[in-house]
């Protein structure tokens, strides 16, 4: 079709939605990844992030375990992968809840309860976040 996008084509700017209740946390990764070419949508609670991920439609949504509640994090995955709209986009979470509950939480021990496709544990680096949201990128996007 005329002007139809050539497959495989970079569509930038790819969005990130952050879901996570730290003002610094947006902040800090708002700054870097707008720096490195993402367009970037904030969410503070469970509830505005399932939202803004139906309204916005990210193309990765990072994803904070421990919000308002302990468990806002593992509820916004179940709902995620229910809904039609955003149960197909990439979820990584990163959390501080190894600091928090004070044991160390492999994202794989329990699969059903935290289904992300990736997790990092806070503070993480710029460079380990930029390397998963690429790995993360669906391949025709990219």
């Amino acid at each position: 079709a005329i002007g139809a996008p050539k497959p495989g084509r970079i569509v930038l700017p790819l969005k990130v939605l952050i879901v996570d209740d730290d003002p610094d946390f947006h902040a800090s990764v708002h700054s870097f990844l707008k720096s490195a070419g993402y367009s970037v949508v904030s969410a503070y609670s469970e509830r505005e992030g399932l939202e803004l991920a139906r309204r916005e439609k990210p193309d990765v949504i990072l994803l904070d375990i421990i919000m308002q509640t302990t468990t806002d994090g593992f509820d916004f995955c179940r709902e995620a992968k229910r809904d039609p709209f955003i149960k197909h986009t990439p979820l990584l979470g990163v959390s501080a809840i190894e600091k928090v509950i004070g044991v160390h939480y492999p994202p794989d021990m329990d699969p059903d309860l935290f289904p992300v496709d990736a997790y990092l544990s806070k503070p993480v680096t710029p460079e380990k976040l930029l390397a998963e949201l690429k790995r993360l990128i669906p391949v025709g996007v990219q």
